[in-house]
């Protein structure tokens, strides 16, 4: 919320600031005791009551759970500043800056590398339609559109309208079975062409080396790359490979694998890519030494960079494990 004029200053304080938040970890047991009351009490709508007993809400169209600090802010922005953008008016004023903070914030927590890439609207069904049809005056018949069958419908339908419309070809990627993917928050480098074919149950081997092995997916492949550049200034060659498909596993390329490895992972340890390394290693003949970094504590706010640095699994926590495993096998060899 904006810091403006002092007689919303209030009401607007009484919400939680947005802060960077990226969590490092899918679901896991939770660490501490959490005040579940607490948190039920800050959405009104959860002391709903149909026949005498609670209402459960198992998905958002059935009733979209809001906070009693948000339906504050919005009464108070109703109350003080309701007005179109970019007049010269004061409520306008104070509306233009709230955008801007909400903006910036929201920048900030996915990571986006400019304000003006985020867009609000009113849901993502009406956005996407939006969206399709901006791109879609730039298509032509014969161009591809590939969804997948993990997409909401809002990701499927606008673009069959268009297949309709200017006779493009939309794709439907299908895999058999229940199917998770993660994807990034921040802007990162790219890696590979967008020609490049990933089958399910590969991996990739972006750098090669034959002192030490760094394992990743995601994001640590990024930082795994940094980390092979600063090892190289101490002598170690650092192999960096992208395990993208976790389940199948590319136990092939593992099993190849004979120098010691680090596996780096915005995971908790269980469960994750130094486990699932660890047993296709397992029925080797000569297991070589597996170092596996990890999520050990349940993340909080703050900044990307902040929690893989907390995490041990930034560049530096990545360099520092591969060079002690390094040096101590040099060592034993």
């Amino acid at each position: 919320m904006p810091d403006s004029d002092t007689d919303i200053d209030t009401a607007l304080d009484a919400v939680p600031a947005v802060s960077s938040v990226s969590s490092v970890s899918s679901a896991a047991p939770m660490t501490s005791a959490f005040d579940v009351a607490a948190a039920r009490a800050h959405f009104p709508s959860l002391a709903l009551e149909q026949d005498g007993r609670p209402v459960v809400f198992a998905d958002n169209p059935g009733g979209t759970q809001v906070t009693r600090e948000c339906m504050e802010a919005i009464t108070a922005y109703l109350t003080t500043s309701n007005a179109n953008i970019g007049s010269a008016f004061l409520t306008s004023h104070r509306t233009d800056a709230m955008l801007a903070d909400a903006h910036t914030a929201t920048a900030d927590l996915l990571g986006a590398a400019d304000p003006r890439e985020i867009v609000f609207g009113p849901n993502m069904t009406t956005l996407t339609f939006a969206f399709s049809r901006a791109i879609g005056r730039t298509l032509q018949s014969g161009d591809e559109i590939v969804v997948t069958a993990l997409d909401h419908d809002a990701n499927v339908a606008p673009w069959l309208a268009l297949q309709e419309e200017r006779g493009v070809v939309v794709r439907m990627a299908d895999v058999e079975g229940i199917s998770y993917l993660r994807t990034l928050r921040p802007a990162t480098t790219v890696l590979y062409d967008a020609d490049e074919e990933f089958e399910i149950g590969g991996s990739r081997t972006v750098r090669e080396g034959d002192d030490i092995a760094i394992v990743g997916a995601g994001i640590t492949v990024h930082e795994a790359l940094k980390a092979a550049d600063t090892l190289a200034q101490d002598g170690i060659e650092a192999r960096v490979i992208d395990l993208y498909s976790i389940k199948p596993l590319d136990a092939e390329t593992l099993r190849s694998v004979t120098c010691p490895i680090v596996t780096a992972e915005d995971h908790w340890a269980e469960g994750g890519i130094g486990e699932a390394v660890l047993s296709a290693l397992g029925d080797a003949d000569e297991r070589p030494p597996v170092v596996r970094l990890a999520v050990h504590e349940m993340p909080h706010s703050g900044k990307p960079a902040e929690l893989l640095a907390e995490a041990g699994i930034d560049a530096d926590g990545i360099a520092a494990a591969a060079r002690s495993l390094a040096r101590a096998h040099a060592g034993a060899s």
